[in-house]
């Protein structure tokens, strides 16, 4: 019933949730900006690590503004995708770092994207799906970049 009536508790549950996943995203965009060499794959990771940050600037002055008083670096982690470490560090012993975090992060930001659009059907608040609906477009538009 808190999700159809929109209790603002798991307004900010759903959001500390986005919240994880963009700290993951940065995470892995800052691997990538030290790593890469080739310019798809630097670009990628420098447009992700900006685009991610901003929306989590975002999300935290909303949730700061609505709420969650005392936000916190911990509340925004938790979600390291020990898998993407994996394939990450294999690939730059293989000499295919590049391509692999282009594959990861794509993958990551779809997972994200798809998180998004989860969240703005189920969250309530003008604000709340006004912000998760232009991390969308912004996410549509990274995902593009590298086709």
């Amino acid at each position: 019933a808190a999700l159809v009536f929109g209790n603002s508790n798991s307004n900010t549950d759903q959001l500390l949730g986005i919240g994880k996943q963009q700290t993951e995203l940065i995470r892995i965009a800052s691997v990538g900006e030290q790593k890469a060499t080739g310019e798809t794959a630097k670009s990628l990771a420098i447009n992700t690590k900006l685009t991610i940050t901003s929306q989590q600037t975002a999300l935290s002055n909303y949730l700061k503004s609505n709420g969650k008083k005392k936000l916190s670096a911990k509340d925004l982690t938790g979600a390291e995708n020990s898998d993407a470490n994996t394939q990450l560090a294999n690939a730059e012993t293989n000499g295919r770092f590049d391509d692999v975090f282009i594959d990861v992060m794509n993958e990551t930001l779809a997972d994200y994207q798809a998180s998004l659009k989860n969240t703005y059907s189920t969250v309530s608040g003008n604000t709340a799906k006004q912000l998760l609906s232009t991390d969308y477009e912004q996410v549509s538009i990274l995902l593009g970049q590298n086709d």
